[in-house]
């Protein structure tokens, strides 16, 4: 028979993850990375030009071609959500 210290006693515990957490939270910095990318791209960089290097004609096309680039990235992440949604809606809230 065991030493009473010895007895019950469990392994050594490893280290644990959330692998399915990690991953998300890799690919939420992934997505946060584009989305600065985009909004450089897009958003900064255009209007910075038409300010720096354009008059009142520049900077006001300027805006609105980033208003709409803004309103369709808006609409494209609505898209995506909505076709995320679970499809059964027997329980929980999602039928709000």
């Amino acid at each position: 028979m065991a030493p009473c210290s010895e007895q019950g006693k469990l392994p050594a515990a490893k280290a644990f993850r959330h692998a399915e957490r990690d991953k998300d939270m890799s690919e939420e910095k992934s997505f946060m990375q584009q989305l600065d990318e985009w909004t450089t791209a897009t958003v900064i960089n255009p209007l910075h030009a038409a300010i720096t290097e354009g008059d009142g004609d520049d900077c006001d096309a300027a805006c609105d071609e980033v208003r709409k680039a803004v309103r369709l990235k808006v609409l494209e992440s609505y898209r995506n959500g909505q076709a995320a949604r679970p499809t059964d809606r027997k329980g929980g809230h999602h039928g709000r």
